[in-house]
């Protein structure tokens, strides 16, 4: 099987190296910047074990058609990347986003005019530098509705994946996640574990107008979501709070953007998204 993985940070670069490492076929797709630093100086994964370098096999264009297309890149680069993977989409090609966010299969669809399917994962994991992946522990966990094909892909690589029965609620749980640690990791400039410890009461407020926006989402759910932050080693930032802390483009309409506009009800998120949006106008002011 020919995979291509799009994105060369934190998400991808990790999805990456774990199938390069399982000896399969598989191509990183990044920017021109990234890839003469990937060539120069290759693609190093550092854990708590470990550091390890790979030289990965690289391109900027795809140029023929790919069974697997992996696209890592966050949602609000999606029309960026579309020149660069037009020619590896095939007539059996399978294309599987895990981009942050809620029905991005469906933004990518629209945007190729190919159906694609919806994915997620949990992992904590980012781009130290160019070319440098920090992997803060052993978390991956990748939700996504491929075929067995797919989840075979996976599976050789030893990365942990759900596809089948369930998996769009599983999808909808890992967006309760990441939407409500997004907004307030960043709002306090804190990790994940501090935000579920110090300002718990917030975060349950945040995770019930979130869990509003799903018939099956109640407060079973949100207990587990606070258990699970809880337990996450400390230092545990999300990319959304590392992009505002760098002053980058962020996230910040695709994670708590969509709740405060999609529930009416979410004052508190809607209160959060409003000072995130000022906070990201003067960086870029």
């Amino acid at each position: 099987m020919k995979i291509a993985v799009v994105g060369s940070g934190g998400v991808g670069g990790y999805i990456y190296f774990a199938l390069h490492k399982a000896g399969m076929e598989v191509t990183l797709l990044a920017t021109p910047k990234s890839c003469d630093i990937l060539q120069k100086d290759g693609l190093t994964l550092v854990t708590p074990a470990e550091t390890t370098t790979l030289t990965p096999n690289i391109a900027t264009v795809l140029t023929r058609p790919y069974d697997l297309i992996i696209v890592a890149v966050k949602s609000y680069d999606y029309e960026a990347i579309i020149p660069g993977i037009a020619k590896g989409i095939g007539p059996e090609t399978t294309i599987l986003p895990v981009s942050n966010g809620l029905d991005n299969g469906k933004k990518l669809a629209k945007l190729l005019g190919v159906p694609c399917e919806e994915g997620a994962v949990y992992i904590v994991a980012h781009k130290q530098a160019p070319g440098v992946i920090e992997k803060q522990n052993d978390t991956f966990y990748l939700l996504h509705t491929g075929d067995e094909r797919i989840k075979a892909v996976f599976d050789r690589a030893g990365l942990k994946n759900k596809n089948g029965a369930g998996v769009e609620f599983s999808i909808f749980k890992k967006y309760l996640f990441i939407a409500a640690f997004a907004s307030l990791t960043s709002f306090y400039g804190c990790d994940m574990p501090t935000v579920a410890t110090e300002h718990e009461k917030l975060l349950r407020e945040v995770l019930a107008e979130i869990c509003a926006l799903h018939q099956g989402c109640g407060q079973e759910q949100i207990d587990k979501t606070v258990a699970q932050a809880k337990k996450l080693p400390s230092g545990a930032k999300t990319s959304m709070q590392r992009d505002f802390e760098q002053g980058d483009k962020t996230e910040l309409e695709a994670l708590c953007g969509y709740v405060a506009k999609q529930n009416p009800e979410a004052r508190q998120m809607r209160r959060i998204y409003e000072a995130l949006s000022k906070k990201g106008e003067q960086k870029h002011g």
